[in-house]
């Protein structure tokens, strides 16, 4: 084999005298410990702060230097580092990476960006269990729906950036002054969604006057240091009863932010399911 393979007959003889460890030397457990730890804590780092293709690629590099190592100590010192007890951490860590990554996306595509609230996605997700869990179990659920008074207006007058602020403003306004049984979501535009868990219409429209009041008496100065002028929303409440579905929920509420809007704004409406909603311009 020599003339094949040169040096072969030392390395058979090499690997012969492994499983005696008759020459080789392994490390310590405790080496191999602290190396392994190093490294996961490295691949945390960097999946926590850095997407999945930047997560592979540091994974990949740290294998590959370590397996170098490996045979670097092996040949030219004649120590063996095992491989297993850093095989298992990267595994466990690339897993771990996934799952971080997948409820990363799940939570960022339920949140609205602007306002820090959940999105529409998200209520369209939760709201039909909570009215199946209400119905099954006889609870109270009730809904509100909220609209910023002359948003429109204000947007043309003050420009976007004001109605931005304005609109974190309000959410974090009304987060302020919910239960935390409460769940609150961005609707769409200047409209939110409040849930009111357990709750009948009475605890309901209580909970929206105070919710009305406290954004009527908020300071909006920009960062800029612009005051602006007071705002107020309109809300329209509605409790479900027997046999309703999400979406007529959610339309009783509408009609009755409707009518609160009709009737002078600034003000908490009850939604009853006899009302038909005419067919208005958006206000």
């Amino acid at each position: 084999l020599e003339k094949l393979f040169p040096r072969s007959y030392i390395f058979s003889t090499a690997a012969s005298s492994i499983p005696g460890q008759r020459f080789i030397r392994p490390t310590g457990t405790s080496v191999t410990f602290v190396l392994a730890l190093m490294l996961c804590g490295l691949l945390v780092l960097v999946c926590s702060r850095a997407g999945t293709l930047v997560f592979s690629v540091t994974a990949l590099c740290v294998f590959t230097l370590y397996v170098a190592a490996v045979f670097g100590f092996f040949l030219f010192g004649g120590w063996v580092l095992p491989l297993l007890p850093v095989l298992i951490p990267l595994v466990a860590v690339y897993l771990f990476s996934n799952h971080w990554q997948r409820r990363q996306y799940q939570v960022f595509s339920f949140v609205d960006d602007l306002t820090g609230l959940h999105n529409r996605r998200w209520l369209n997700d939760l709201l039909p269990r909570q009215v199946s869990r209400a119905s099954m179990s006889g609870e109270s659920l009730s809904v509100g729906m909220i609209d910023i008074d002359h948003f429109k207006s204000f947007n043309d007058t003050y420009g976007h950036q004001a109605g931005d602020f304005v609109l974190a403003a309000v959410a974090k306004c009304l987060v302020d002054n919910l239960r935390p049984t409460d769940l609150s979501a961005r609707y769409g535009g200047e409209e939110f969604t409040i849930i009111f868990p357990q709750t009948n219409i009475e605890g309901a429209i209580t909970a929206a006057e105070r919710m009305c009041k406290s954004v009527s008496l908020l300071n909006l100065v920009t960062p800029n240091g612009v005051n602006l002028p007071t705002i107020t929303i309109s809300i329209g409440v509605s409790e479900l009863t027997a046999n309703q579905r999400m979406d007529q929920l959610i339309e009783t509420a509408d009609r009755a932010l409707y009518e609160a809007k009709e009737t002078g704004r600034n003000r908490v409406c009850k939604g009853t399911t006899e009302k038909v909603l005419p067919e208005t311009e958006d206000n």
